[in-house]
């Protein structure tokens, strides 16, 4: 295997159970009694909102539940012509309509209580919000929210959960909180303009580690992410380039849910915090000079299980 190569699905299902983190994770083998395919799910709709880390764990949700034993199909997803459904405030001329079109899909499995289905549904987007700026760098628009959320938010079956997290979120002045602030006025808006849907309860997945280890990411084919190809418990966090700005991010982000839970429309927030796992978790990245991005199933599927963990705990 070249450095840079993720392993086959062979040596990752050998290798991903190696280290859990905890006892307490629910496991993927249904035969186990802390099985993730638990009845308590019945029902529910997951949402997951933001970027391309988003997206993985999206996928890797869907695939540890297919892993498991559960049938999975395609769930018909209505496309919504929408403009920016948010009040604007600002007197430009509206935004053309968008078709937008995402993936969904139903999961469904067999307990003593009868038939378990949960839907789970991608908005996947650059940014929480409307962006007008080029890629990576963040130019809001009125504070409205990314185009495809609304169109999930708006579909006959409504959200339960949503589960956002985007590494752009703090673009604008960092003392404010900026664009996860503005995220949040924008999601009230929308709940405050359709009152007939019920607010889903909110969790925000903290940013990963990324494991440019040393060497900066510029630099072709030396970016130190191929030191990590299993868990190293050795490893000294502040070697990780980053790291500071990352942990800072994450505590911002913490104190930003803090003051949002206080009023509004959402109560209670939970924080699924990946900091402490993933910098420890090095096994495997994409590929090239990609240190950010996971091979799977290895770590998305633990943040999976640790997301349903959290889940389970809401439900309580």
């Amino acid at each position: 295997m070249s450095k840079h190569q993720c392993p086959n699905a062979t040596v990752l299902r050998t290798r991903q159970w190696h280290w859990e983190g905890s006892p307490n994770l629910p496991a993927l083998m249904p035969q186990r009694k802390n099985s993730i395919l638990g009845s308590w799910m019945d029902g529910m709709t997951l949402a997951f909102w933001g970027d391309s880390l988003t997206a993985q764990l999206f996928q890797g949700f869907v695939c540890s539940y297919y892993a498991a034993g559960a049938n999975v199909t395609r769930e018909p997803f209505k496309s919504i012509p929408t403009t920016d459904a948010l009040p604007s405030n600002d007197t430009k001329p509206s935004q053309p309509q968008r078709k937008t079109s995402t993936k969904a899909f139903r999961l469904e499995w067999t307990t003593p209580n009868g038939t378990t289905t949960v839907r789970v549904v991608e908005a996947i987007c650059p940014y929480l919000l409307l962006n007008t700026g080029e890629i990576h760098i963040f130019k809001p628009k009125n504070d409205t929210l990314c185009d495809i959320l609304p169109a999930v938010l708006l579909q006959d079956w409504h959200t339960t959960h949503l589960i956002a997290n985007i590494a752009y979120w703090f673009r604008g002045p960092k003392e404010s909180g900026y664009a996860l602030s503005s995220a949040f006025r924008a999601l009230e808006q929308f709940f405050q303009s359709h009152p007939t849907i019920p607010p889903p309860h909110f969790l925000w997945r903290g940013i990963s580690s990324k494991h440019y280890y040393q060497v900066d990411w510029t630099v072709t084919n030396q970016s130190g992410c191929d030191q990590f190809l299993e868990p190293n418990f050795n490893l000294q966090p502040s070697n990780l380039l980053y790291y500071d700005w990352m942990t800072s991010m994450n505590a911002a982000a913490i104190d930003m849910l803090i003051k949002e839970s206080e009023h509004g429309v959402f109560p209670k927030m939970d924080f699924f915090d990946v900091q402490y796992f993933d910098r420890y978790r090095g096994d495997t990245h994409m590929g090239g000079r990609d240190c950010t991005h996971y091979c799977g199933p290895a770590v998305p599927s633990v943040w999976v299980r640790w997301l349903v963990q959290i889940l389970y705990e809401t439900q309580r």
